[in-house]
């Protein structure tokens, strides 16, 4: 959660690159769930941010 809140907040590339980093890495034990809960209780804009990248670890680190 912290990379993925410097990509949106800081629009911090490097963050962005960490942040999908850790969601590949630790896909098949990462508690989305509670990501998503987290981020949407933050911001709005955080959770799409989350969802974004997610979605982006599934279309483009699986294939």
């Amino acid at each position: 959660m912290d990379r993925l809140r410097a990509s949106e907040y800081w629009t911090d590339a490097r963050s962005l690159e960490w942040a999908r980093y850790l969601i590949y890495s630790q896909f098949d034990t990462i508690d989305l769930t509670y990501m998503r809960k987290v981020a949407a209780e933050e911001d709005p804009k955080l959770a799409a941010r989350l969802e974004q990248e997610y979605q982006w670890v599934t279309d483009h680190m699986f294939n």
